[in-house]
């Protein structure tokens, strides 16, 4: 009999874990996806994927890997200035990793992870109830209504892969209820054409005390911005901070002059204002499988952290490329060996990612001074981990 694996989510991690091992022996798969064919969201509008993630990619599924590249820009650089313009720092990706990263719009990383499986997602579904079948021991059901108004009820499942996202439905039935870390770090983003003439193109930063800009362009002649700020751990982003005087006033540098590209950004940002997402800076606990090992979590559902490295969507394709190797080399064992066996490859690994990326957030705390903290990631010991986070990946 075929291990049935129930997919509930097509975003990163479900999309290249469902590439892996469509069509693979021994095993059916069967996704559920609640965006319709060809609706890629636009909601994240842009992001840069670590070179850990596209090593990864590559050494699991190359020609996923250079299709994402040929939808993407090179992340090579990263530059870190004051609003004003000093740089703080200034250094090739390739210094620390083995290949350059990648900057991507939202919606073509969603387009070219999900072509080569969409012949086998079910497409504006949406899974209703999930739970283990009470009549067959180790197998879960899943319901779902499709895109028609259909109900359906899938059984005999052996292991139901959750990667459904940050707020994921089922991770509190399967996993217990939990409560966000807040970081105490307000950040918002958005997606505009690139009229800048230039001045916006590989990874920058850009700080006034502990206030940061951050800018990048990606295909289709767009820059994604995202800002920050400090705010209260846990409490609603103040209203008086996000309006289009207060977004300007954020980045206004003592001398009273902020470099051409700061100034252009928030010129941006105050045009915009009103199409700008907001959100809080949140953690959640590392939880990879339920207690009986039959369901596992990937991506954001079993690690939500900060986005401070860029890390969130780089973790959800490592996640997905060890668990599909792990998957593939375990023919013959049950789920929730299987699942243990991913558990215990991935933990220690997210649990150093999810704490540096929280201590580069340090810049970016009330009282921060951001051009010291930023200046700490480039000292010897740093450097090693930051080699480590890029380069030191490892499928299991």
């Amino acid at each position: 009999m075929p291990l049935r694996i129930a997919i509930i989510g097509c975003g990163v991690a479900g999309s290249v874990l469902a590439g892996m091992l469509a069509g693979q022996p021994g095993i059916a798969i069967t996704c559920f996806e609640k965006t319709g064919l060809g609706d890629q969201s636009e909601a994240g509008t842009g992001l840069n994927v670590g070179p850990n993630a596209i090593k990864a990619l590559s050494l699991t599924n190359p020609a996923l890997a250079e299709a994402v590249r040929a939808a993407s820009y090179d992340w090579a650089r990263w530059k870190v200035c004051l609003t004003d313009g000093s740089i703080v720092f200034d250094f090739a990706i390739t210094e620390l990793a083995d290949q350059s990263g990648i900057r991507v719009r939202w919606s073509e990383l969603y387009r070219v992870l999900r072509a080569p499986v969409q012949h086998m997602v079910r497409f504006g579904t949406t899974v209703t109830a999930c739970d283990y079948d009470p009549h067959q021991r180790g197998k879960l059901v899943v319901e779902s209504i499709d895109a028609d108004g259909i109900a359906h009820k899938d059984t005999g499942f052996d292991m139901v892969v959750v990667t459904d996202g940050r707020y994921s439905a089922l991770r509190p039935q399967f996993g217990g209820e939990w409560a966000p870390r807040h970081i105490g770090v307000t950040i918002y983003r958005l997606l505009v054409d690139d009229t800048s003439g230039g001045l916006i193109n590989d990874y920058g930063w850009w700080f006034n005390g502990a206030k940061r800009l951050l800018a990048f362009r990606v295909p289709d002649n767009k820059v994604y911005i995202a800002g920050s700020f400090p705010m209260k751990p846990g409490a609603d982003i103040p209203a008086d901070q996000q309006t289009p005087d207060a977004l300007a006033a954020h980045y206004l540098p003592a001398s009273g002059t902020a470099c051409p590209e700061v100034q252009w950004m928030v010129d941006q940002l105050v045009m915009r204002h009103t199409h700008i997402h907001w959100a809080r800076l949140q953690e959640s606990p590392v939880l990879f499988k339920d207690p009986a090992g039959h369901v596992l979590f990937l991506g954001d559902s079993a690690h939500g952290m900060v986005p401070t490295l860029g890390q969130g969507a780089s973790q959800s394709m490592e996640d997905a490329c060890v668990a599909g190797s792990i998957i593939l080399r375990s023919e013959g064992l049950p789920a929730p060996q299987i699942t243990q066996a991913i558990a215990v490859a991935r933990e220690a690994r997210l649990r150093f990612v999810m704490d540096l990326s929280t201590d580069a957030t340090a810049a970016m705390l009330s009282g921060a001074d951001g051009r010291a903290e930023m200046a700490r990631l480039r000292t010897p010991d740093y450097q090693l981990q930051f080699k480590r986070l890029w380069s030191d990946v490892h499928l299991g």
